[in-house]
């Protein structure tokens, strides 16, 4: 699972929302740069787990240490998704339609 998934920590809502509904839509912070991912979210395995950490620890410049005993031992909950579309929208490329009158966004979209 560890390389087919997106990796995430979630807060107390989420989590009891995952656990009853496994669709989800997972976004980035900055719509100008946005990734959108729909796929199914599930509780991330040891593998998924391993790889979280330190990508987490260098992303983020937080000492995982005092957690990572519980991460690991499947006692924090880490949620995986497995993505099914996964599309990145970058506003500084949208470009004009003259015959629609507006702006459009050249999109990259993947079906896994």
């Amino acid at each position: 699972m560890a390389d087919s998934c997106l990796a995430l920590a979630a807060n107390p809502a989420k989590r009891a929302t995952w656990r009853k509904m496994a669709n989800c839509v997972v976004c980035t912070e900055h719509a100008n740069e946005a990734v959108i991912v729909e796929g199914t979210a599930e509780i991330a395995d040891l593998a998924a787990r391993q790889k979280f950490l330190p990508i987490y620890e260098r992303k983020y410049k937080f000492d995982m240490r005092g957690m990572e005993q519980d991460i690991l031992s499947m006692k924090e909950p880490v949620f995986a998704v497995r993505p099914r579309l996964a599309f990145g929208l970058w506003e500084k490329h949208f470009v004009a339609n003259p015959r629609a009158g507006s702006s459009i966004s050249v999109a990259r979209a993947r079906r896994f």
